[in-house]
């Protein structure tokens, strides 16, 4: 495993000192019967799609081939294979939807979803409903909208949420919850709202059967888990700005220590005036207040929900690559009202 990584990291060196050189060796390893790496390394091409690697890939993508090579086969399929392909694609999913393994069955759907999210539903729905061990299904269903959504998300994945968010499986609903924090637009808040009202309903007055007991039926954990989901989903979700009041209705309807102990943090992140900004280089996050956001891009979303004239503060801990994103950030404040000033800490240890 220390040599494929350090092989990968070597090619991706490779590529961004003499791309030129590198690119026929990164197509090369791309059309491998068995690719030996994923789209997290071979994505580095700019082209948005490779033709010529449609058929291998997809030919590869067989029930004899071993996990590794099939799932990087398949994040490949979802970065560069074209709309060619997508009939064999559907072909070799339709069979065996919801009994794939995760890690292949996600980026399948999602190259799907890319091109023909009207062909993608009704084969992510087939996932969400597979159910039982017993039948040979894998239970993806239980991460499924989160996986697919971060390759690629779409109002369909949405519509899906939201219906999932009263699924009978609370693994089912606390992903639900999650995608929607992560990927909801504004419409999906008070659906989020009427489900965590209901879940608090139930088990108010009944804390203790959310207790897990090690060794035992593991189903409390994951009601209390979906709680949780719902309550950070409607405290720090990128596609709404809870103000003052529906945080203080969070914590009223939050039944668990920890989620009581969440809201009430979202609650005086919220309270703190300017709002405190971090960026977090090595991934690339950007922390407004009490949101996580993945990407500048995504930062910049979140920023404009706010009212005009707010203030911010870039805690800046001296990182490389921070003082570029305050810049950028800093430029996209000022051209909407917004008020960004900067704050040097020391670097963490």
């Amino acid at each position: 495993m220390q040599s494929k990584l350090a092989s990968a990291a070597a090619l991706k060196r490779w590529y961004e000192m003499a791309p030129d050189e590198a690119r026929p060796v990164v197509i090369q390893e791309i059309l491998r019967p068995k690719p030996r790496f994923s789209a997290r390394t071979l994505g580095i091409l700019p082209d948005k799609e490779l033709p010529e690697a449609d058929q291998p890939l997809v030919e590869h993508l067989t029930p004899s081939s071993d996990f590794w090579a099939s799932s990087n086969s398949a994040s490949l399929i979802h970065r560069y294979a074209t709309r060619a392909a997508e009939p064999k694609v559907i072909a070799f999913l339709d069979p065996v939807v919801g009994r794939l393994a995760c890690a292949i069955q996600a980026p399948l759907l999602a190259y799907v979803l890319k091109d023909n999210p009207e062909a993608a539903r009704p084969l992510l729905e087939r996932a969400m409903e597979a159910r039982g061990k017993e039948k040979g299904f894998t239970a993806c269903n239980h991460s499924l909208l989160t996986d697919v959504g971060a390759l690629q998300s779409n109002n369909v994945l949405q519509d899906i949420a939201i219906k999932s968010l009263g699924d009978s499986d609370p693994e089912v609903v606390g992903d639900a919850a999650s995608y929607l924090k992560q990927f909801g637009s504004a419409s999906a808040e008070s659906v989020l709202w009427t489900r965590m009202v209901a879940w608090s309903e139930r088990w108010k007055g009944h804390e203790k059967d959310l207790q897990s007991v090690p060794g035992e039926n593991m189903s409390a954990m994951y009601e209390s888990a979906a709680g949780s989901h719902l309550v950070e989903a409607l405290g720090a979700g990128h596609g709404w700005l809870p103000d003052e009041a529906k945080l203080h209705r969070l914590i009223d309807l939050s039944v668990t220590a920890t989620q009581k102990q969440q809201a009430e943090q979202f609650l005086k992140t919220w309270q703190a005036r300017p709002w405190p900004i971090m960026f977090v280089p090595v991934v690339g996050q950007v922390h407004i207040a009490q949101f996580q956001e993945a990407s500048i891009e995504s930062a910049k979303e979140k920023l404009l929900q706010f009212p005009p004239g707010s203030a911010f503060e870039w805690i800046q801990f001296g990182q490389e690559g921070e003082q570029k994103a305050f810049e950028e950030v800093s430029q996209f404040a000022n051209e909407h009202s917004l008020k960004l000033v900067s704050k040097q800490q020391q670097k963490p240890n």
